[in-house]
């Protein structure tokens, strides 16, 4: 039980970082009349190689980024509805994807995981400009803290506090960020 509860925390908590390796090795630019990626010029896009890892990357991107995400709200759901969430062993099995989260808000981690995907998303491909990407940023952290001070998912009002706090710490850094640029 253990460690299927420790693969669960582990597949969440890496999936930001997973679709921002995925996503700047996709992000090819032209520079100097040569395509390569943008984080790593020294990559070039049209290589055989490049692409034998992006067929890699492609197959992550389907199983990890994108089905993931769909598979575990599946899964949650199915569990909810066959009443699983309050059963003892299930709960010490998967509780760490809903157990945290208020009764009705049981799915809101694959919603975190949406809001993660989006915010990797912008940071990697939206706009070359950066005071572009980054008013991106801040109007889809906006929009997040909104949903999270209206819907308060978690149970834990300190849990709640903290969510808070942080998002509009993002959103004063994000501000800071912009004035630099």
């Amino acid at each position: 039980n253990n460690y299927i509860r420790a693969g669960c925390s582990i597949l969440v908590f890496s999936y930001a970082p997973v679709c921002q390796a995925i996503f700047i090795y996709f992000n090819c630019v032209t520079i100097a009349g040569q395509k390569v990626v943008a984080h790593y010029p020294g990559v070039l896009c049209t290589t055989r190689q490049y692409f034998s890892f992006a067929i890699l990357a492609d197959i992550f991107f389907a199983l990890y980024v994108f089905a993931m995400p769909i598979a575990i709200l599946w899964f949650l759901i199915r569990a909810f509805k066959n009443n699983k969430l309050k059963n003892n062993y299930f709960c010490e099995r998967y509780g760490v994807l809903f157990q945290c989260f208020r009764p009705k808000f049981y799915y809101w981690d694959t919603v975190i995981l949406a809001k993660r995907f989006i915010f990797v998303l912008i940071y990697c491909f939206a706009f070359s400009y950066q005071p572009y990407r980054t008013m991106a940023l801040m109007l889809f952290s906006v929009l997040v803290l909104l949903a999270h001070l209206l819907l308060l998912p978690f149970i834990s009002t300190l849990e709640n506090a903290v969510e808070t706090c942080l998002l509009t710490l993002l959103l004063i850094l994000l501000a800071i960020n912009s004035s630099e640029a």
